[in-house]
């Protein structure tokens, strides 16, 4: 790095960092969008019993604004960027246009829900009308509640999809002269570097220490944990219970071994997944009377239901399958899965933050990334929960290649990398805004008092309320922040919500086959290209 303060770091520049030097405007190369979670409340943080705003269109067919896995649950969704700047103002625009359109509602702005007052019957699944490709949705989205509960579902997060465009690719040493493959396999290394280091995604940007009581399965012991209050429990150096097993976790994928060395055996252990029965849900079945609960009784029922810190992406539609999709297109963009909402941006994530994302995924698919060998996982994963648990331990020890470090130690190493990227980002701007937004985040390394997972601990603390209460006046805050705000892109959004009721109108009026038969279709189609593929 190149900052006076940095001299007595030992410098660990990236081993392939002289492949991006010669690329002009790096930065604008990388495209990135956002994919915003929020549940809407009403303004004493109850969450909402009225259906989809009519005004923010069909959630079925727009692309901005639709919902995840609850009525309640809107999802704000940005097109791809190719800079930081407009993918926020972007971000900002979307959410300025939902607040315009909820009546005395707002956004609740915390990954962790409050639903004390709610039994989990009482939450409402997304519903997409009747049309096939909707029911198919609300239908996956029951087999959810029966797997899981529908509380867990209502925990939120924010997305980050990242690509690079064909001449970094193209300077990348992936060793594969065909495209698709080529491609693929460039995203897949980075992937396997995302995982070695997510923990340090999480150390820094983990913003859910605390949890609310409702929200703790049946197996855990709550004594175990520290208390705020009678409804907020806690533990002292937590960063991201969001991402632990007391969060949004599955006990049954925990068992999977989807292997991430390359495209193919990527595949192969996700279709197995989606084909495998699990006893479990043998036992709950698909249909309770005529009433669809469930698309099948297998580990997952769709590609979309496998939990991971990152995923492999390519664009479809709403009737395609990501496996048929990633076989034939390749990997086109990862999704980066492991970030809390930010409880100090309106939007959910700061500008800088983005730019860390952005020099960090860079340095993850420059970064020399061996493939996976058995039971390595396990090393990065333990990594990955420890730190989720307690990553502001101020002796916390990780693994590093089967042997320990501290946690400090490590993080400076690799800010150090990171902080190399971010100034080939920053070249040709006579600007330090990729550069400055690394050396923020080594502060956090060096005290961890500036992580936004202590401050929440010691405003809770301090000001002796519950986690509801405190998400609560946040989420107040940020709504008259935003409803004070003005847009000039507001005529384009309502103009694409008239025009997604056309669309929708159109899917329902169609003559279809009856649903068993498009949930057959579906899964045989799956098997017949996926096994027709693989011969080839």
């Amino acid at each position: 790095m190149k900052n006076s303060n940095m001299h007595d770091i030992q410098r660990l520049i990236p081993n392939n960092i002289n492949l991006l030097q010669d690329i002009k405007n790096l930065s604008s190369k990388i495209l990135r969008g956002i994919e915003r979670e929020a549940l809407r409340v009403n303004y004493y943080g109850d969450l909402s019993n009225l259906p989809h705003p009519h005004t923010l269109g069909s959630s079925l067919t727009n692309k901005n604004v639709t919902t995840d896995y609850s009525e309640a649950l809107l999802e704000l969704i940005t097109g791809t960027n190719n800079s930081v700047d407009s993918l926020i103002k972007e971000l900002t625009s979307i959410h300025n246009f939902v607040y315009s359109s909820l009546n005395n509602e707002m956004l609740w702005h915390n990954s962790i829900p409050e639903l004390s007052s709610k039994k989990d019957s009482e939450i409402p699944i997304a519903w997409f009308g009747k049309n096939n490709i909707g029911m198919y949705k609300h239908v996956y989205r029951k087999g959810l509640a029966k797997r899981y509960g529908r509380k867990m579902q209502c925990i939120s997060g924010l997305h980050y999809n990242f690509s690079l465009n064909n001449e970094i690719l193209e300077n990348l040493n992936c060793k594969d002269k065909n495209q698709k493959n080529f491609n693929s396999q460039c995203y897949f290394n980075l992937m396997r570097n995302f995982i070695r280091y997510s923990w340090l995604i999480v150390y820094l940007f983990g913003s859910t220490p605390a949890i609310s009581v409702d929200l703790i399965k049946n197996n855990i012991n709550i004594d175990d944990l520290a208390k705020i209050d009678s409804k907020t429990v806690y533990l002292p150096y937590a960063t991201s219970l969001r991402v632990s097993k007391l969060g949004y976790y599955s006990k049954v994928q925990s068992k999977l071994d989807i292997s991430y060395n390359n495209l193919e055996e990527f595949l192969t252990g996700l279709y197995e997944a989606i084909m495998k029965p699990w006893p479990g849900y043998q036992n709950i079945g698909t249909n309770y009377g005529e009433d669809w609960i469930q698309l099948n009784t297998n580990i997952l029922q769709i590609e979309n239901e496998y939990y991971s810190m990152i995923r492999p992406k390519c664009s479809i539609n709403n009737n395609d399958r990501l496996i048929n999709g990633l076989k034939q297109n390749g990997v086109q963009y990862v999704e980066v899965r492991c970030l809390d909402i930010d409880l100090e941006s309106s939007i959910g994530i700061s500008i800088e933050t983005c730019r860390f994302l952005d020099s960090f995924l860079l340095f993850c698919a420059i970064e020399d990334s061996p493939i996976f060998i058995k039971n390595e996982y396990k090393e990065h994963y333990e990594n990955f929960s420890n730190v989720a648990y307690r990553g502001r331990e101020p002796s916390l020890l990780i693994k590093k290649k089967g042997s320990t470090v501290p946690l400090k130690q490590f993080s400076t190493e690799l800010i150090t990398k990171i902080g190399d990227v971010a100034s080939l980002l920053d070249k040709e701007t006579n600007k330090n805004l990729h550069y400055d937004s690394v050396l923020n985040q080594l502060k956090k390394v060096n005290d961890q008092d500036l992580t936004p997972s202590a401050k929440i601990i010691r405003d809770l603390r301090d000001k002796k309320i519950s986690l509801a209460e405190y998400s609560l006046g946040i989420s107040k805050y940020h709504s008259s922040v935003l409803k004070e705000k003005t847009d000039s892109n507001h005529d384009k959004y309502k103009e694409n919500a008239i025009k997604s009721h056309e669309d929708f109108s159109s899917l329902e009026g169609k003559s279809e086959i009856n649903f068993e038969e498009y949930v057959k279709s579906l899964q045989n189609d799956l098997s017949k290209h996926f096994n027709d593929n693989n011969r080839n």
